[in-house]
């Protein structure tokens, strides 16, 4: 025993394990801890692969916060890509045993995979790497950067990040203080983009600024002109006037609606009409027909833009009905009756 302890170089070990960390979690947090447990010097190294959906943060990103979150441990190495790289990076800088930490599940397939091309050439006939042991050891967990329901952590991270859920992916950063900052980063990486509230449209503002733009003095809203350096309260009444020029048309519908009901005695006949079909109109039936003949016959006499700006300004049901019911019953009496209804309403007007 001492002989060879005399003639035999002593030996050097490295505990390590290889991860995506898209994006870095408390299950790497997990493993990290399972690496630094093992004797020997303690390596992560890293994937460089990128993809917006699955693997949204780059090498050097992953680098970064890996280090910020895990500082008692050697992060990666730019010429490492596989795991295969990573034994060969350890041989290159004397390591001559090899602990190599991995998801329970993946214990297995990886001392599999290392039994068969220790010391073995590959096609090139090249020898990768040569280790006197390599042991792979279970991280005590299934693996953090499985898809699915083994590495639910990192997946939940990601759709958190694109749903913009910061809180629930806060809930799985190694370090609650550099959340955000990893938010940022996936949300970069996926391609998701911030929503800009939207400023709503003020037609003076608008016209003030273009002419300001234009090198104008004044400029005009509404018809009506305005000076650039006029007094502000000019944007108050500019607006006040736009939305009654909107209401106006709506306004002058209804007055002609019931200068026309007066005229032809529309008030007289609607009392008429609830007096003798009341109990019909309140079953139902008999008032959605009423309804339906009426509002197409309010239509055709006031026009569809008008009947249409009766909807669009929300004026009470209980009104509009009670007009339509009352056209209706008009229109249908008045069928009827005809010359003999007009005059008879004519006279009452007179004598009242």
């Amino acid at each position: 025993m001492l002989l060879r302890e005399l003639f035999e170089a002593p030996g050097k070990t490295a505990a390590l394990a290889f991860g995506r960390l898209n994006p870095p979690t408390i299950g790497h947090a997990k493993l990290v801890d399972a690496i630094t447990a093992q004797d020997g010097d303690h390596y992560l190294f890293l994937s460089q692969t990128q993809k917006p959906k699955t693997d949204p943060l780059d090498f050097a990103t992953k680098m970064k916060l890996a280090k910020q979150f895990f500082p008692s441990i050697n992060i990666g190495h730019q010429a490492v890509r596989t795991p295969v790289q990573a034994l060969e990076q350890l041989q290159s800088l004397g390591y001559t045993d090899v602990i190599f930490i991995a998801g329970s599940d993946r214990v297995d397939g990886f001392q599999k995979l290392f039994d068969t091309y220790n010391g073995q050439p590959d096609k090139t006939g090249k020898v990768p790497f040569k280790f006197k042991s390599i042991r792979v050891v279970s991280a005590g967990e299934r693996d953090p950067d499985a898809d699915g329901a083994e590495g639910m952590s990192a997946s939940k991270m990601r759709a958190a990040a694109a749903a913009g859920d910061l809180e629930s992916f806060a809930q799985g950063a190694p370090d609650k203080k550099l959340a955000k900052t990893m938010y940022d980063a996936v949300r970069k990486g996926m391609g998701v983009k911030d929503e800009q509230p939207v400023e709503e449209s003020n037609p003076f503002t608008d016209a003030r600024m273009n002419a300001i733009k234009a090198g104008k003095s004044t400029f005009t809203v509404g018809g009506k002109t305005y000076k650039v350096t006029g007094d502000t309260s000019d944007e108050e009444k500019a607006v006040q006037e736009a939305e009654l020029n909107e209401v106006a048309p709506a306004v002058a519908a209804v007055i002609w609606i019931l200068k026309w009901a007066v005229r032809y005695g529309a008030w007289p006949v609607l009392k008429w009409l609830l007096k003798k079909h009341g109990g019909k109109i309140i079953g139902g039936a008999t008032a959605a027909y009423y309804i339906d003949q009426g509002w197409d016959w309010v239509k055709d006499n006031i026009g569809a833009e008008y009947a249409q700006m009766l909807i669009d300004n929300k004026f009470e049901i209980a009104a509009a009905v009670a007009l339509i019911l009352g056209a209706v019953a008009l229109k249908k009496y008045m069928e009827k009756q005809g010359d003999k209804l007009v005059k008879a309403n004519e006279s009452l007007i007179a004598r009242s």
